[in-house]
């Protein structure tokens, strides 16, 4: 009997000693399996809160941009419309004063015309005058005299008449000459001037792209 006793208490011992190694195996699997899990559902929150708040500073960030990018063009456009108005008043100007200037031109040199006519029309009178006085006092010499004075009014009417239109001609033509050059001129700086502010609000784009894509990219290395 008192061997049998020792013997059931050393079997009650070992099965003791192996359930209870059993029953801590059995809790340390468990416990890592729930703190791996613990770990895995923070995580999991953890990025969904990540995300989130990434989300909405990006869209504030949007936001903000597109704020900055109107009143970066509304200031843009307002300048652009001043330059526009102060440049078309300077335009109307220089072709009010061209204008005024040509219609000056214009008037001198039909009063000139106009007095030579009266001229030649009073010269012409007092020539008839004279030659029918002279005609009643002598008609062979007066019709000597006539052919040769109305030969002599035909040359000399021609000569003024050649000297006037080529004084006229070289006139317009270096008027027309100073008119062209001041307007290729003109139209020349308006296109240089909206090249350079077509070209730097397309960099300033540019630029502004590539530095939102580059931020983005690195937003996304260092969340990754």
């Amino acid at each position: 009997a008192g061997v049998y006793d020792k013997a059931k208490g050393a079997v009650l011992a070992l099965q003791r000693s192996v359930r209870r190694s059993k029953a801590e195996k059995d809790y340390c699997q468990l416990r890592r399996a729930t703190i791996r899990i613990q770990s895995n559902y923070r995580r999991c929150v953890a990025e969904k809160s990540f995300a989130k708040s990434f989300n909405a500073a990006i869209s504030i960030q949007k936001y903000v941009r597109r704020h900055q990018a109107k009143r970066n063009l509304a200031t843009v456009i307002g300048a652009v419309t001043l330059i526009q108005s102060h440049w078309r008043r300077f335009e109307a100007k220089e072709v009010f004063w061209m204008e005024k200037d040509s219609a000056i031109t214009v008037q001198t040199c039909w009063r000139r015309l106009y007095a030579m006519e009266r001229y030649c029309q009073m010269r012409r009178s007092s020539l008839v005058i004279q030659a029918t006085v002279r005609r009643f006092m002598n008609e062979r010499k007066y019709s000597v005299t006539r052919q040769s004075a109305l030969q002599i009014q035909k040359s000399v009417r021609r000569w003024r008449a050649q000297h006037t239109y080529q004084a006229l001609r070289r006139a317009a033509i270096r008027l027309q000459a100073q008119w062209r050059r001041f307007a290729a001129e003109e139209i020349f700086w308006y296109y240089y001037n909206s090249a350079i502010v077509v070209q730097t609000f397309t960099r300033q784009c540019l630029a502004q792209k590539r530095y939102y894509s580059t931020r983005i990219t690195v937003i996304e290395s260092q969340a990754n």
